[in-house]
């Protein structure tokens, strides 16, 4: 990112949400990134940055047309080494965020944090509550914000459109 100094306010040095909440801080620009092939991948669909997904138009279109609610979004400039102007990129955050894990179908060590706070810990297995993942297609574990999950509507939507740098794992079956 070019412009991370402009951006991070009070000496931050990673891109993400102010704690405790989903989405973006209000930059007063956009993000900028250096596309060079000498710094890693330039033309994927999907990347991570700074715990948000670094993504291309075809994805943003595919999971926005799948679940609209579950993301917030950023546009990014990307700026070609040469300083033509690259492909559009966004930043996407997953702001949904459901206590949804089936503790007693799942395989998954729970705890509590030293300020209170309820962990989980996946050993393989998760199961969902239907009555709370209603009619969401992705959300966020409440006790484990880094982790996401997503159905099999999106997953195939994802594959059906041939997005490259995602991966999927089956979170419902044992480690072989």
């Amino acid at each position: 990112m070019l412009n991370g100094p402009d951006l991070l306010p009070n000496g931050l040095h990673v891109l993400a949400p102010s704690p405790g909440r989903r989405g973006f801080r209000n930059f007063s620009n956009a993000p900028v990134f250096l596309a060079d092939p000498r710094l890693g991948r330039v033309e994927r669909d999907f990347e991570i940055y700074g715990g948000y997904w670094f993504i291309s138009d075809r994805i943003k279109a595919t999971v926005e047309g799948v679940d609209p609610d579950g993301f917030a979004s950023l546009q990014c400039r990307v700026q070609q080494r040469d300083g033509s102007e690259g492909s559009v990129r966004w930043l996407c955050d997953i702001v949904r965020v459901l206590d949804a894990v089936d503790e007693e179908n799942s395989l998954v060590q729970f705890g509590t944090a030293d300020d209170g706070s309820k962990f989980y810990r996946f050993h393989g297995i998760a199961r969902f509550r239907s009555d709370a993942v209603g009619t969401a297609h992705i959300f966020r574990f409440k006790y484990l914000e880094s982790t996401w999950a997503c159905d099999e509507k999106l997953r195939r939507a994802c594959i059906e459109a041939e997005l490259t740098g995602l991966r999927f794992k089956d979170l419902s079956r044992p480690k072989r």
